[in-house]
C-alpha cells in the first residue's frame, strides 16, 4: 500500500492524518487517504502523540474517572472528541502534525549522529577513554580488556573521535600520527660475518618447512641516546607477541653472549629449549657469536638454531620491529639506558606484555602464561599488570 519510493511520512501526510483524526475517521480510511499501511498509521499516532494528565479531583465535584478507553485503541488521541471540554478522564493526548514532524526530524538527526546510547553510558565511556589515553594506552586495548562493558564498538568510538564529537582528540591517540617520509640512506658496507654460513635466511625458510608450526623467537637491540654505550637486548616470542628485554652495558657480542648465558641459568636448559626452538636476528655485529646462543654451557648440547635475516631486510623479522614501537613509548628515541636498572626495564616490559592486543583478543602475558605457565614468566621477571593500571609513558621508569 505504501507509495512507490516513499518509506517515511511527510509533513503533508501528517497534516492529512491530523485533519482526519479531527473528523474521527476510521483507521482504514486514514490509511487509504495517504496510501500507507494501517499499522504504520497506528504506530505513528501512538508514538508521536503529545499528552498530559489533568488535575486530579474531578470537575464540578465529580471524582477522577481514570483512563479513557479511547486512548487504548484507535484513534488513541482526543482529537475531535465531542466531550473533550467536560472530560473527567485522567490523561489527555493530542496529535499535532507540526509536533510529530519535529519529533521525527529530531529522531532522524540523532540516528545519524553516530552513537545511540544513554547519556550516562556516553559519560562512562568518555571517562574511561580519557583515563586510558592519559596513561599512554590505546583505546583498542581498553575495548579488548573490557569486552562487553563498552556501550559501542571500537570503530564507532574512533569515528566519534574523527568527527570531533569526543573529548578525546586525534592527537591523544598514540599511533594516530603522520610520519614524515623517510629519506633513503646510502647502503653501508657489510661487516664480514663467517657465522652466517649455514645460517642464511634461505636456510631459515628450509628449517621452517622441515618443522611446520614451530615457534620463532626474534632478537634485536634497542640503542640508547648519544654518548651512552648501553642498550637493550630485546627477545620477541612471535606467536604470543611477548617480549623480554635485558639491559646490556654495551652493544657487543660478548654482552649478548653473557645475557643468554644468564637467561639459560635462570630458566634451565629444558625450558630454554622450549622457549627458543628457533631464533631469527639481523646482521648486527653483536650477534656474531651464535654458538653462545645455540649451545648449552653445561653439556655442549644444541638447544636452538639461530639464523640471520638478509641484509637491509628488517621486514623479515617485522614482528619484533613492530613491538619496538611499544618499547619506544616508554623509552623514546634519545633515552639513555645508563641510569635505568634491570628492575625498571622488567617493569616496562611487564606493562607492555599486559597490554591487550586486538589481534590476540587478550594480552601477550595471558597467552604466554597459558602455554608455558606463570613459573617461567616469573623466572623471566615479567609479572601481570591490571589493564587499568598499565602506563606506557616515560614516567613509568622515572
Amino acid at each position: 500500500m505504501n507509495k512507490k519510493g516513499s518509506k517515511h511520512l511527510t509533513i503533508g501526510d501528517r497534516a492529512t492524518i491530523e485533519s482526519l483524526l479531527n473528523q474521527r475517521r476510521p483507521l482504514l480510511e486514514v490509511a487509504e487517504a495517504i496510501r500507507k499501511d494501517p499499522r504504520s498509521i497506528s504506530r505513528e499516532v501512538k508514538n508521536r502523540r503529545t499528552g498530559h494528565e489533568c488535575l486530579r479531583g474531578g470537575f464540578n465535584g465529580q471524582k477522577d474517572r481514570g483512563d479513557c478507553k479511547t486512548l487504548l485503541r484507535w484513534p488513541y488521541v482526543c482529537n475531535g472528541c465531542p466531550g473533550k471540554a467536560r472530560c473527567m478522564f485522567r490523561a489527555r493526548y493530542e496529535y499535532s502534525a507540526k509536533d510529530a514532524q519535529s519529533d521525527y526530524e529530531k529522531t532522524l538527526s540523532e540516528s545519524r549522529d553516530g552513537l545511540d546510547m544513554a547519556p550516562e553510558d556516553l559519560a562512562y565511556m568518555e571517562g574511561r577513554m580519557r583515563e586510558c589515553v592519559s596513561k599512554g594506552r590505546s583505546p583498542m586495548s581498553e575495548f579488548v580488556a573490557h569486552e562487553g562493558e563498552m556501550p559501542c564498538s571500537l570503530r564507532s568510538f574512533y569515528r566519534r573521535v574523527d568527527e570531533g564529537k569526543s573529548t578525546v582528540i586525534s592527537l591523544d591517540l598514540i599511533r594516530k600520527v603522520k610520519l614524515r617520509k623517510r629519506r633513503r640512506k646510502a647502503a653501508k658496507a657489510e661487516s664480514p660475518n663467517p657465522a652466517r654460513k649455514g645460517r642464511e635466511y634461505a636456510d631459515f625458510l628450509r628449517f621452517l618447512a622441515a618443522h611446520p608450526g614451530i615457534f620463532v623467537a626474534e632478537i634485536d637491540t634497542v640503542e640508547s641516546g648519544r654518548g651512552d654505550p648501553s642498550c637493550l637486548l630485546t627477545i620477541h616470542f612471535t606467536f604470543a607477541r611477548f617480549m623480554i628485554a635485558i639491559k646490556l652495558a654495551s652493544k657487543t657480542a660478548a654482552e649478548v653472549s653473557r645475557a643468554f648465558r644468564s637467561l639459560r641459568a635462570a630458566v634451565g636448559d629444558e625450558a630454554y629449549r622450549r622457549l627458543f626452538p628457533v631464533v631469527l636476528t639481523d646482521n648486527g655485529c653483536e650477534f656474531f657469536e651464535p654458538e653462545a646462543i645455540e649451545f648449552s654451557d653445561a653439556t655442549g648440547e644444541r638447544l636452538t638454531s639461530l639464523f640471520f635475516c638478509e641484509s637491509y631486510a628488517s621486514y623479515q623479522k617485522g614482528a619484533i620491529e613492530e613491538n619496538h614501537t611499544l618499547v619506544r613509548y616508554v623509552f623514546p628515541k634519545g633515552f639513555c639506558f645508563g641510569g635505568v636498572g634491570q628492575e625498571k626495564v622488567d617493569l616496562a616490559m611487564s606493562n607492555i606484555n599486559s597490554y591487550c592486543r586486538e589481534s590476540l583478543g587478550t594480552s601477550p602475558y595471558a597467552l604466554m602464561a597459558a602455554y608455558y605457565g606463570e613459573k617461567i614468566l616469573a623466572e623471566l621477571k615479567i609479572r601481570a599488570v591490571s589493564p587499568d593500571l598499565i602506563v606506557l609513558k616515560p614516567t613509568l621508569v622515572k
